[in-house]
């Protein structure tokens, strides 16, 4: 057998999963306390977790043929301040001169908590003959990370490169904002080369010693490491950017949901025991965004992820006369939740305060007098005592101890613990669900098309109270507490190249896939497996080239999405329980092994009782019979690659709207193979024509595609 290993360092534990490569079933988890204070790091629980897991699970070290790990190192690093100062390299001459040394200029750069990144600026001559005596006075001042910065550098990389090739050697780090991102826009290009260049010689350093952990282990297969977008790429490229892992750790879970659960749509709420991560799933692919660093808009490409204080070991504390919970956690507080305390030990309870450091809350906590012990009364309790947790959950506690606690805590606040309960739900239901409205508002997503989707090891006690009181539905992931470290270990690379273009030329978008595919081959995908999609943002004139690919030809290639299953009645009959569209009428329907679409009419009736013209409906629904895509006012047809062109003009024109504004375009989705391509952002038929073809060139003449229009 061949394995696949994911490994997911957090603050308190550090999980690894092994997955068969062929099935990509879980063959077995571990976990270790995550080792910050081992003079390795956390490369050391890296590797004790890895010789654990082998060993558990009778796997040789030869029989690995992937392995990755999502860190928290670099977000941990800008975090604490443990930075290195930088040096800003740039030059020119004649009119543009002094609007690029303004543009590249910084003292020091602000990180969160008060911290900061001392700057130098340099400004060179543009024949950079006084390029010796900078790099004199750099080493002298110990500066060892550079920036090298250049105007227009992302269509002309030259003069970078020349400025890099003269300052550096063994001593010297440098980025290149072009490495770094290929957008215009000088100042926060460079502001994010130095955020990379100011955490560059400790990543190096400690990617150095993981690379050197996992040989130790026996492995030989080469490390990949987890980016913000969800993708990874191998050591070498992390040691160049790796601002690119800022946001590892959220991603892990994420590309868990994608990958392992097949989720195409709905909002994931990974439930840790300090925090839960919230983020959009949307037509298969999770909503990125430029990463916020401190106040800094960076060009580092991750997921949308919103993180709120709130999770399965959040504390209990009273604010404005109202019982509320978190900020902090029993984790950080070094508690055992007192729904898992020894039974029998009540006997001896009573409730009593603590303060965290830095903290002016008291948080309410269960003591043991008779054994000298605390517990912390949690989220999770709680959700055990309102019977939200199942029992075959990995939160399912011990309600009968739970009581005992909030009948102390209720005579200790003289308050009734039915208001108790209610009062921390109704907090935690206040945050959480702003945070998912507010999410699925800023992506257009209507309340009728969200699913909660739960993950991590407190999900149980999170999602089904949430999803009771925000009248949503949800599921929570097989395998929910191992989510992370299983999306670590079915993550494939994943490189975007960005191109700020208005109106993309065909020249152009080939360029872009090309240059896309030359960067996912460096950081360690397999030249025969990579796909690539081109996504355009015409309100920000941004273009997207995302290359993604497998690390080993020989692994067994994977569907994000599966084969329809089910039959059509039992979809039918899935949809009338989830979706209630037994009122509907079913108009027309397709089907392509991947996908049933159906779209259906439904009547309605005006103020007057006169029936009004039907409304269409559309559901594309994948393999486990929940909708990938709803649409209202949608209309369908089907095509093939040979015919996509013509056809797709077509469709484009007869359920496009014209008037005094112009023509109106529908949203439009194209369905191919296991494939939802969306260019509802388009409002160019050509365009959409254009980037369609680049998108099914890969394909046969031959294969079907549906288009789906909603207005």
């Amino acid at each position: 057998m061949r394995y696949r290993i994911g490994v997911d360092v957090g603050g308190t534990f550090t999980d690894a999963v092994a997955l068969d490569a062929d099935s990509m079933k879980l063959v077995g988890i571990v976990k270790v306390p995550t080792t910050h204070n081992h003079p390795d790091g956390v490369s050391a629980g890296i590797q004790e977790a890895l010789v654990k897991l082998m060993g558990k699970n009778n796997i040789s070290p030869e029989q690995v043929v992937f392995i990755a790990h999502g860190t928290t190192q670099a977000t941990n690093a800008l975090l604490e301040g443990d930075v290195e100062p930088v040096a800003v390299l740039s030059a020119g001459s004649g009119f543009w001169s002094k609007r690029i040394k303004s543009e590249t200029c910084f003292y020091k750069l602000e990180l969160p908590a008060g911290k900061s990144i001392p700057v130098s600026s340099y400004f060179l001559k543009e024949n950079l003959e006084d390029i010796e005596d900078v790099k004199r006075e750099l080493l002298v001042r110990g500066i060892r990370s550079l920036v090298a910065a250049g105007a227009y550098s992302v269509d002309d990389p030259l003069l970078e490169k020349q400025i890099c090739r003269k300052v550096k050697d063994e001593n010297i780090y440098c980025t290149m904002t072009h490495e770094i991102s290929s957008l215009y826009g000088l100042r926060t290009r460079t502001k994010t080369a130095i955020l990379n260049a100011g955490i560059m010689p400790r990543m190096v350093e400690t990617t150095e010693l993981m690379v050197e952990n996992v040989k130790k282990a026996g492995i030989l297969a080469p490390l990949m490491i987890m980016r913000s977008d969800g993708g990874v790429m191998n050591a070498a490229e992390i040691k160049k950017r790796p601002v690119q892992t800022v946001l590892s750790g959220p991603a892990a879970g994420v590309a868990g949901a994608l990958l392992y659960e097949n989720l195409r749509e709905g909002i994931f709420l990974e439930v840790g025991g300090t925090s839960t991560d919230i983020s959009l799933i949307h037509n298969g692919k999770v909503m990125v965004k430029w990463a916020q660093i401190g106040n800094h808009r960076t060009y580092v490409t991750s997921l949308d992820i919103r993180t709120k204080a709130i999770a399965g070991g959040s504390l209990l504390r009273m604010e404005n006369e109202q019982m509320v919970c978190g900020p902090r956690s029993a984790h950080i507080a070094g508690l055992t939740y007192c729904c898992y305390a020894p039974e029998g030990t009540e006997d001896g309870w009573e409730v009593r305060t603590i303060r965290a450091s830095g903290d002016e809350a008291d948080y309410y906590i269960i003591y043991d007098c008779k054994r000298d012990r605390k517990y912390a009364l949690t989220l999770t309790c709680l959700s055990n005592y309102a019977g939200y947790i199942k029992e075959d959950d990995f939160s399912k506690g011990n309600v009968k101890l739970v009581k005992k606690a909030l009948e102390l805590l209720s005579e200790y606040l003289n308050k009734p613990v039915s208001l108790i309960v209610e009062e921390v739900f109704g907090a935690c239901v206040r945050e959480l669900g702003k945070a998912v409205f507010k999410l699925a508002e800023e992506y257009h997503i209507t309340k009728e098309e969200i699913t909660l989707i739960g993950g991590g090891g407190g999900c149980g006690a999170i999602v089904p109270m949430l999803s009771k009181r925000l009248g949503l539905p949800c599921r929570l992931c097989r395998n929910a507490r191992a989510i992370s470290p299983i999306g670590v270990a079915l993550a494939m690379v994943r490189e975007t190249y960005e191109r700020t273009l208005s109106n993309p030329t065909e020249e152009e978008l080939s360029h872009m896939r090309q240059e896309a595919i030359r960067r996912a081959l460096k950081a360690g995908a397999d030249e025969e497996r990579i796909d690539v999609e081109i996504e355009n943002n015409p309100q920000k004139n941004i273009v997207r080239a995302i290359a993604s690919g497998v690390i080993d030809g020989n692994i067994k290639s994977y569907e994000l999405n599966s084969e329809v299953r089910l039959s059509r009645e039992k979809i039918l009959a899935g949809l009338s329980a989830r979706e209630h569209v037994e009122t509907l009428n079913l108009a027309e329907e397709m089907y392509n092994h991947f996908y049933y679409i159906f779209r259906f009419r439904e009547q309605r009736k005006g103020l007057s009782g006169f029936i009004r013209k039907p409304k269409n409906l559309i559901y594309v629904v994948g393999g486990d019979g929940i909708p990938a895509l709803r649409k209202s006012g949608g209309y369908m047809m089907k095509s093939s690659v040979e015919r996509l062109s013509g056809d797709l003009k077509l469709f484009i024109e007869k359920y496009s709207e014209y008037g005094d504004m112009g023509e109106k375009i529908p949203d439009i989705y194209l369905i191919v193979k296991d494939k939802i391509l969306d260019y509802s952002l388009l409002r160019s038929c050509g365009h959409i024509i254009q980037m369609a073809g680049h998108a099914v060139e890969k394909y046969e003449r031959k294969e079907e595609i549906f288009f789906v229009c909603a207005k």
